[in-house]
């Protein structure tokens, strides 16, 4: 093989690698985590218009080359990655601005302000009353119980939220989704519960937050970077540690995927862009991917990337996508 990792890179971004070159790229690429970052750093300089900066790949490529295990993958933040520098160049911008706000009458127990979220790469930020802080997801429905802000605090989620909560130790902050109740009195959280995924998932960044689950009978009790993922199907919910804040970046304009399922990366993936998926092949919905993605990514492009390390075939009809 005489091409380098560069002219393979650049040849995979142009669609021009002939069988041969396409395999040693396949290769090189899935040999590790670290391989993959490498060229996902390569291709957003490339698709930022800056020529290729220099990328310590020789060594991952001579392994290769002599069938040596490869290094173990890099650990830490993808948020510390080189690249998020040139990134903050074309930082999203929050706007406070939503689709929707409907007034409600605070009569009975109907919310008394409701606010929609749209199919939207931006994210929508609220300030309440109280000072607290919410980023919005997209597809999302939050809303504030009539007396928010009297004894206690309660909001209602269906959809993403990442809260900033402000202290105040009289005043418990309540989130209610449809299948959970989530209490702090003044933490930094993020919480994925739209009604139809199979998996409702807590992430605790700062303080800690108290749960109870519907037909589970024991709290859970968060502390930061710890995530409790409830499964709707098996009714079981389990508590791991992970790093709190790749869960939180795609404020930032990141989503970030850990060892997830295809299944689960679509589920999501739906909610961003608007997309259904229906994925033909059961044995493919249960391949695992780790990456990040950034909101400005089409999802042509972000599907290209996850055939990479999951051998799928995609076609579009309407806003309906079928993976083979």
């Amino acid at each position: 093989m005489k091409e380098t990792p560069y002219e393979l890179f650049e040849q995979y971004l142009q669609n021009t690698l002939d069988t041969e070159a396409e395999r040693a790229f396949y290769e090189w690429v899935n040999a590790s985590n670290e391989n993959k970052q490498l060229f996902f750093e390569f291709k957003f300089w490339k698709e930022a218009g800056n020529e290729s900066k220099e990328i310590d790949i020789e060594a991952s490529w001579q392994r290769l080359l002599a069938k040596q295990d490869p290094a173990p993958a890099r650990t830490g933040s993808f948020l510390n990655y080189s690249f998020l520098k040139y990134a903050a160049a074309v930082a999203l911008v929050i706007v406070g601005t939503l689709l929707y706000l409907l007034i409600f009458s605070n009569k009975d127990n109907t919310p008394a302000t409701l606010y929609i979220t749209g199919n939207t790469t931006k994210a929508d930020q609220l300030v309440l009353p109280d000072g607290t802080n919410v980023m919005l997801g997209p597809n999302s429905t939050f809303s504030l119980a009539p007396a928010f802000n009297d004894k206690q605090r309660v909001v209602y989620l269906k959809g993403e939220a990442l809260f900033n909560v402000s202290q105040n130790k009289e005043k418990a902050f309540i989130v209610k989704t449809a299948l959970q109740d989530i209490q702090v009195l003044g933490t930094k959280f993020n919480v994925q519960a739209y009604p139809n995924d199979l998996y409702y998932t807590t992430t605790l960044l700062e303080g800690a937050v108290s749960m109870t689950t519907k037909g589970l009978r024991e709290k859970a009790i968060l502390k930061p970077n710890q995530q409790l993922i409830y499964n709707r199907k098996s009714n079981s919910q389990k508590v791991q540690v992970v790093d709190a804040n790749r869960y939180a970046s795609w404020v930032e304009g990141y989503y970030y995927f850990a060892d997830q399922t295809l299944n689960e990366i679509l589920s999501r993936l739906s909610h961003i862009y608007g997309f259904s998926f229906q994925i033909e092949n059961p044995a493919l919905a249960t391949k695992k991917f780790t990456g990040t993605f950034r909101k400005e990514q089409s999802i042509d492009d972000i599907l290209a990337i996850i055939k990479i390390s999951i051998p799928i075939t995609y076609t579009f009809t309407n806003n309906n996508i079928i993976i083979k």
